[in-house]
């Protein structure tokens, strides 16, 4: 909150977000190689009956939930239809001459469980890790200007991508089945000898999440400020107006809301009640103000 009304420059924020940045940069490569060792090194000491079980269920949780989030998505998108209205101004301005612009354009449900599929079955296992395929849909606005009549034609257009992200369904797709392999072929002496491998650096990399985090009872809060001061710059990286800061409710403008959900979810829950009561103290003119406001009006 002090931040906001010093008036520091975004040199010296940065330098404040440095700590935690790094921490969510380590976590980040630490998370993609314990998901495949863990996943390998699990399901080959499984029973193959409970290791096809997990592997349905954790499967069928996937796609539900992927499902309902393309849902919501579409909706949300065929609701808000962001940056229609600007193409269409940015056009209309240049009545002279003719004019081609395009939009993004929602894919269709088939597309997107398509992609689901393109991803499910990786063509590469080291590009999975940071890379996913993705359709995409243009429509293009031809606008034909002419002396006697305006016409105006819409192209949509299809188109297979690659995104910078880690295909983490790709991932686990091969990790399972690497570890359903090694699990029928876990009395063979070298794959057993992979098997310990693997089994090694699932641990290896246990510890080093464990020491990234500091997982032990006297550095557990330094890693609960240091997760909380990085959300709360990463929320007040936005512009100086208060009306930008959140739209759903009149209460969460204040500096005071956003630091009490964060302590929320990342102190202890014997801290909670004592990082309010450090808010509230720092931040109360703010509350009078909102009361007085809110009763004025």
């Amino acid at each position: 909150m002090l931040v906001k009304f010093a008036e520091i420059s975004d040199d010296v924020i940065g330098y404040i977000e440095y700590p935690g940045e790094l921490m969510m940069r380590a976590l980040k490569c630490v998370v993609v190689p314990l998901i495949i060792t863990s996943l390998i090194s699990g399901l080959a000491s499984m029973d193959p009956k409970t290791s096809g079980k997990l592997g349905i269920r954790a499967m069928t949780y996937y796609l539900s939930t992927t499902m309902c989030a393309t849902i919501l998505g579409m909706i949300l998108v065929s609701i808000s239809k962001p940056g229609t209205h600007a193409q269409k101004q940015l056009c209309s301005a240049n009545l002279t001459t003719n004019c081609v612009f395009y939009e993004p354009s929602h894919v269709s449900t088939v597309d997107t469980f398509l992609d689901i599929g393109r991803n499910l079955c990786p063509d590469n296992i080291f590009a999975a890790t940071f890379q996913i395929d993705k359709t995409t849909a243009f429509k293009f606005w031809i606008l034909l200007i002419t002396i006697i009549e305006e016409t105006e034609e819409k192209i949509l257009q299809k188109k297979k991508i690659k995104t910078p992200s880690s295909n983490v369904l790709g991932l686990i797709s091969c990790a399972m089945m690497i570890g359903i392999c090694m699990q029928a072929l876990q009395e063979d002496e070298n794959v057993a000898l992979v098997i310990r491998l693997v089994d090694g650096m699932n641990k290896l990399l246990m510890k080093a999440v464990r020491m990234i985090i500091w997982d032990n009872s006297c550095r557990n809060r330094l890693t609960h400020l240091r997760l909380d001061r990085q959300i709360l710059w990463s929320i007040d990286n936005i512009k100086n107006d208060w009306n930008l800061r959140f739209d759903y409710s009149e209460r969460s403008r204040d500096p005071c809301f956003c630091h009490l959900a964060c302590s929320l979810l990342f102190y202890h829950k014997e801290q909670s009640f004592q990082a309010l009561q450090r808010t509230c103290i720092c931040c109360r003119y703010r509350f009078w103000d909102f009361f007085i406001s809110r009763n004025a009006s």
